[in-house]
């Protein structure tokens, strides 16, 4: 669980950087420079077979903040060795709008992104454009919006874009990118741009939501190209009502093996990705939904 008073809204086009103590400073776009002071709370980080969790005064339900077992279905693959270079420097994907829940009151993420362990249930951080439905800690409602976020365990904070509205059949694209040349032979990268649009054009501020993280120190050695995320769910009409959601046209992407580190090689079909998974607490009682799906040629179905 993170607790909400270590969540903060940044404009669209804010850099962000972390120091060792977990401070956070945020320049954004116009030049404005915020501090945001160290969390105080601990913070476990969802996981994809997580157990139950009781919600504690003052925790916030958010990509990442484990309340219940909040990771739903998935898939995802691991960086193979490569050299030594066991680590991506990107991945992009697209999804559309889905239909709205018959039933408001849950929080809704789907998102595709990057954690920095191999171990899916021992990641310290995620990277990730998120499409949500309902109200989150960044605000939200019986709609959706995007947002890109970057959520630590370590020092307990996560910093998040200000929603954007879209709309239903809207095609989300979510793109995670190291910056070229940024990147040393361990995988730590002095840029990543975390961006979901809700065109095609994502120059367009109105529909691009892009997070600029500066100095991590971690490298991302695992992918997801699709994962579910659910908070207060007590039905199954607290899912999209159209029963399904389709991530395909993903990328995945690493450096190459030997040689420079500034290349993008495009590794998705060699990739083994995991027929979707379901936390098999969720397929119990009430939430025992139509789960299940597939992988397809460059993307992944999420039945609910």
């Amino acid at each position: 669980m993170i607790d909400q008073s270590c969540g903060h809204g940044v404009p669209s086009g804010s850099t962000v950087r972390s120091d060792a103590d977990g401070t956070i400073h945020s320049t954004a776009p116009d030049g404005t420079q915020t501090v945001f002071p160290p969390c105080a709370h601990p913070a476990v980080l969802a996981r994809p077979t997580a157990s139950s969790a009781a919600t504690t005064s003052g925790s916030t339900q958010l990509p990442g903040a484990e309340v219940m077992p909040s990771w739903v279905e998935y898939s995802g693959t691991n960086a193979p060795s490569n050299g030594g270079r066991r680590w991506f420097n990107g991945i992009d994907g697209q999804w559309a709008v889905p239909a709205k829940p018959t039933t408001d009151g849950a929080i809704i993420y789907f998102f595709n992104g990057l954690v920095d362990k191999l171990d899916p249930n021992n990641h310290t951080e995620i990277i990730q454009p998120v499409l949500q439905y309902g109200k989150g800690p960044n605000g939200g409602g019986n709609y959706w919006v995007i947002s890109s976020w970057w959520v630590q365990a370590g020092t307990g904070n996560y910093l998040y874009t200000n929603p954007i509205r879209v709309n239903v059949g809207d095609t989300i694209y979510g793109i995670v990118a190291a910056g070229s040349g940024d990147c040393n032979a361990s995988g730590q990268c002095s840029l990543w741009a975390i961006e979901v649009c809700g065109t095609s054009d994502c120059s367009k501020a109105s529909t691009n939501a892009i997070l600029f993280l500066s100095s991590t120190d971690k490298s991302y050695q695992r992918a997801y190209q699709g994962v579910l995320e659910a908070y207060n769910v007590t039905t199954c009409n607290y899912f999209p009502s159209d029963g399904a959601m389709a991530f395909g046209s993903t990328h995945l992407y690493q450096p190459p093996a030997t040689g420079s580190l500034n290349q993008y090689v495009e590794m998705y079909n060699s990739a083994t990705w995991s027929t979707p998974s379901l936390n098999t607490l969720w397929n119990q009682g009430p939430h025992n939904c139509s789960f299940g799906g597939g992988v397809f040629s460059r993307g992944t179905t999420l039945d609910y």
